[in-house]
């Protein structure tokens, strides 16, 4: 999923994030891909998913 699917499923869902909370997101985001390349942080097969299994899932509770 990309970053456009992502912030359409969050309106389509009344969950409405401001600009800084965008980029907070996106930048979570690859901080979290990054050092999961060094540190086991999420499953590799999670690294394709990180919208959906972690942001999304976080967002909806």
């Amino acid at each position: 999923m990309d970053l456009i699917q992502f912030w359409t499923i969050l309106s389509a869902n009344g969950i409405v994030l401001d600009q800084k909370q965008r980029e907070r997101i996106e930048r979570f985001t690859k901080e979290l891909l990054h050092w999961n390349a060094k540190v086991n942080l999420i499953s590799r097969k999670d690294e394709d998913m990180v919208l959906e299994s972690h942001i999304l899932h976080s967002l909806s509770i």
